[in-house]
């Protein structure tokens, strides 16, 4: 029965999540990139000098927050796939599922970290 319940609230918090966040990520993304230089805009690692950058204090806070609010939506929704995962009946599931979900945790605890140092009063 515990099983089922799980099933239920990661299904319908995960989707959500994973929707919202999508959605919230791509125009917080192109915002970030107006700020960048142009070579980081051009090259094609932008995705990993989007992350670098994304909370430097240049970076409207606005933006920022938008930022922050889309990667947990989107790591929340990651949690919610790591418990369904945990019930597949499957072995290689079972021990992917904790390893996923504990990183994803880490991530966001950083995450939320990098944020915060950036609202920090300079």
């Amino acid at each position: 029965m515990l099983f089922k319940w799980m099933t239920l609230v990661a299904l319908g918090v995960g989707i959500p999540c994973f929707l919202v966040g999508g959605y919230l990520n791509g125009p917080a993304e192109l915002k970030i990139l107006d700020f960048l230089r142009q070579d980081f805009r051009d090259s094609q690692l932008r995705k990993a000098y989007l992350a670098e950058f994304a909370y430097d204090l240049y970076i409207p806070l606005e933006v920022r927050r938008q930022y922050f609010v889309s990667n947990m939506l989107m790591g929340i929704a990651l949690v919610c796939l790591a418990v369904l995962m945990f019930q597949i009946n499957d072995v290689m599931a079972k021990v992917l599922a904790p390893v996923m979900g504990s990183g994803v945790l880490v991530g966001m605890f950083w995450e939320s970290r990098r944020y915060l140092k950036s609202t920090r009063p300079r």
